[in-house]
């Protein structure tokens, strides 16, 4: 049997790809996002959500500061957060957990 990707949902973004890995009546969201090299997730937070972000792959700058694989970074809600991946020549892919489940129309750039 040939291994097969399935998403909930895939939400195109201009600063990448947001992969819905599974989601649990509104509680939480499980997502993979994916900046490509040379882009910027900008400056944004959620009024709602609560973000744990595990970086999985790429070295993007978080907040300005060098992220590796296994970083761990938790969000509240209100908290300012941005994934800078412009100067890199690799992908970035983040794990993100969303409690409550992610919003779209939860994400507030500044």
């Amino acid at each position: 049997m040939k291994n097969k990707k399935v998403f909930v949902s895939v939400f195109k973004r201009a600063w990448g790809t947001v992969y819905e890995l599974f989601s649990k009546n509104g509680i939480f969201t499980v997502t993979i996002e994916i900046i490509p090299s040379k882009k910027i997730l900008g400056k944004h937070y959620h009024k709602k959500s609560k973000e744990i972000e595990i970086v999985l792959d790429g070295s993007p700058l978080v907040n300005g500061q060098q992220s590796n694989p296994g970083d761990i970074f938790i969000w509240n809600p209100d908290d300012i957060h941005e994934y800078d991946n412009h100067n890199n020549n690799k992908e970035a892919t983040i794990l993100t957990i969303s409690m409550p489940s992610f919003d779209i129309n939860d994400e507030i750039f500044v």
